[in-house]
């Protein structure tokens, strides 16, 4: 499964840093909401912590000062980006994991050192999970 695994979140990533609009950025996170509803696994990098299965991400420092989740699309991505260590686990979890942190801001979408990215705080993820459940809410009473 985790071969070719989102290859829509891809092409709006790419597209999102080709031209930031707002309607781009709206795409990338409805798409982010909808793995998370199917809940879809995610490629990441990490080191492997000293307790079997367990895995530290590896996360990009902000000018905020807090720590971005890096994430990938798939493995051609992951293996242009420079990762070392990667691990295929699920969004849902990685996301309440970041949700629990304080010193999490948020993620990167295929983060390449020297390259533009696509970041995505928290509350940006929060915001469109609240307006996701609220649109599943009102179709139940369609």
């Amino acid at each position: 499964m985790a071969k070719d695994i989102h290859k829509i979140l891809r092409r709006l990533a790419d597209e999102m840093i080709c031209e930031p609009t707002e309607e781009h950025s709206n795409a990338v996170l409805n798409e982010l909401v909808r793995l998370v509803a199917r809940d879809d696994e995610i490629i990441i990098e990490g080191n492997p912590l000293s307790a079997e299965g367990q895995v530290e991400p590896a996360a990009l420092t902000a000018g905020d000062g807090l720590s971005y989740i890096n994430i990938y699309t798939d493995y051609a991505r992951f293996s242009e980006c420079c990762g070392d260590h990667s691990y295929v686990t699920n969004l849902r979890l990685l996301l309440m994991i970041a949700f629990e942190s304080e010193s999490v801001g948020g993620i990167t979408i295929n983060y390449k050192p020297g390259k533009p990215v696509v970041m995505i705080s928290k509350m940006q993820i929060y915001e469109t999970m609240q307006k996701y459940m609220e649109s599943l809410e009102e179709e139940r009473h369609v």
